[in-house]
């Protein structure tokens, strides 16, 4: 029996507290930097006139990027930890996040059988950001502008949530863009 739409949203949203915990920890255990600081004299160059719109592009970039780069730790344990979440722990709990589990849903494959890795991983990328976080690390080491990178890549992960959730809202089988590519779809579990 398929699901509704409010059903997996609120799933998804008891889901993302237990990430915002996670990440949350993360930040304070490992996080090193000033960046708050940093960005706010760049603003105040910016608005005093000391820096025109390109050079304040290239500098938020660059702050961004070493931001992240001396917080390595915290997007490689985000992605340890949505991959334990999101992957690991449905594949062994009946396709079912905690979220999930609290709301009687699950994700099984179009042809009823066990979620696959590969399945979860797919649903993964486009629904929890993961896409995001490794293109971030990947990001690092690219020769562009580090700031319009990652706004374009988040932009993208934005539109792509909400692209899923208009499917799963509008389409007869409730599936979103994130169980069509994986070839999965979400069923009530009683």
């Amino acid at each position: 029996m398929k699901t509704t739409l409010i059903k997996r949203i609120k799933a998804y949203l008891i889901d993302l507290c237990f990430l915002f915990i996670a990440f949350f920890v993360f930040s304070l255990l490992f996080n090193s930097t000033d960046l708050n600081d940093k960005i706010n004299t760049l603003n105040s160059d910016y608005i005093l006139g000391n820096i025109n719109f390109n050079d304040y592009i290239t500098n938020t970039g660059e702050i961004y990027r070493e931001n992240d780069k001396d917080n390595i730790i915290i997007n490689v344990l985000n992605i340890f930890y949505i991959t334990l979440y999101f992957i690991i722990f449905p594949y062994y709990h009946n396709g079912q996040t905690i979220g999930k589990k609290i709301l009687n849903i699950k994700v099984k494959s179009m042809g009823n059988q066990k979620v696959s890795l590969k399945q979860l991983f797919l649903r993964s990328l486009i629904i929890t950001g993961l896409f995001y976080l490794i293109f971030t690390l990947v990001a690092l080491i690219l020769p562009f502008n580090y700031f319009v990178l990652i706004s374009i890549f988040g932009f993208i992960q934005i539109i792509l949530i909400i692209i899923c959730m208009l499917m799963a809202f509008f389409r007869k089988d409730k599936r979103g863009l994130h169980d069509l590519i994986s070839e999965t779809r979400v069923l009530n579990t009683k």
